[in-house]
């Protein structure tokens, strides 16, 4: 079989979350009095360096190598970090955050 190499991206969206910059996301109290307010915290996503990711912008995942017989595989391990919102306060309660993870081939 012949091997050929596909590249990768990776897009993350914000979903229903709002941007506090283009590599941070506004997380909202789901319970008590300000149910539906920015908590005080944000969320952003790392790549496996460090780099912090910007939101709806496409980058760069790898190349995957697809052989006849033998599929290929790309493995990169992201981490999502929550800080208290410079000069805010933190409002107790729960919250949640869900956001689109897009991987597209070219």
């Amino acid at each position: 079989g012949q091997e050929f190499t596909i590249p990768l991206a990776i897009t993350f969206g914000k979903g229903a979350l709002t941007q506090d910059t283009g590599q941070t996301l506004n997380l909202v109290s789901l319970d008590g009095p300000n149910k539906g307010q920015p908590n005080g915290l944000r969320l952003s996503i790392k790549d496996d360096k460090g780099k912090e990711i910007t939101f709806d912008k496409q980058e760069v995942l790898g190349d995957i190598t697809i052989t006849g017989a033998v599929t290929g595989n790309v493995s990169k391990v992201y981490t999502a970090v929550i800080t208290p919102t410079p000069g805010g306060s933190v409002k107790t309660g729960t919250f949640s955050a869900a956001i689109p993870v897009t991987v597209t081939y070219n």
